[in-house]
């Protein structure tokens, strides 16, 4: 008895010196080393590059999905998934239009445009005849602002106008009411929340499947 006990507990140290600096991919359940995973402050959950990359992939064939994927409510945005994307394109998602486009990030900046309700684009890039969207990630919506990636200058994201806005030229969206309606409008589409056909309430989904039933009776689908 005493033999098995000492080589169970060395078992486990073996073990734990094997796994020691390693995290768990909480998809596959497979260990990799630390800096091979991608783990959520908010839940602890980890994504190796595997797993994270068919995370996106999914999401972005499906016309329904949210972009950018979450995980427990939380969103994994391209600043999270960060090099685990870079130079990635899986065939499933190459389109005619975009022959040649080997950049995962380009394809998924096309695609969160186009679902994307109210999308923001640079309007110094515009101005020279230039079409760089803004994902909302990068929007700072306390400050009602948005900056280029590209060119790093801000474009207000109420009348989508280059911003800070010039002296004698203020923004023409002046009216509280109007501002939040905007603001509110662009939350709701982040959050995928949809608007109910029967009584126009927007309805959201905390967990559970895509149907859901408005407090008037009416089916909702929302996307995942």
């Amino acid at each position: 008895m005493g033999f098995s006990i000492r080589r169970g507990v060395a078992n486990l140290v073996r073990r734990g010196q094997r796994l020691a600096g390693k995290a768990r991919c909480s998809v596959c359940l497979t260990y990799f080393k630390g800096a091979l995973v991608k783990t959520i402050p908010t839940c602890s959950h980890s994504y190796c590059k595997t797993c994270l990359q068919k995370t996106y992939t999914r999401a972005m064939n499906d016309p329904e999905g949210i972009l950018p994927p979450r995980c427990c409510g939380q969103e994994l945005t391209m600043a999270f998934a960060g090099d685990f994307l870079a130079g990635y394109i899986p065939k499933e998602l190459e389109m005619p239009d975009s022959v040649g486009h080997t950049d995962f990030r380009r394809r998924y900046l096309e695609i969160l445009a186009e679902r994307t309700s109210d999308p923001i684009y640079c309007a110094h890039c515009r101005s020279l005849g230039r079409q760089v969207f803004i994902p909302p990630e990068e929007i700072n919506e306390e400050a009602d602002s948005a900056v280029c990636s590209t060119c790093f200058q801000g474009t207000c994201t109420l009348c989508k106008r280059s911003n800070p806005h010039t002296f004698g030229n203020p923004c023409p969206i002046d009216s509280d009411e109007s501002r939040q309606e905007i603001r509110y409008q662009r939350l709701s589409g982040r959050a995928g929340w949809k608007c109910c056909d029967g009584c126009g309430m927007m309805v959201s989904r905390d967990v559970g499947c895509a149907h859901v039933v408005c407090r008037c009776g009416q089916n909702v689908w929302l996307a995942f």
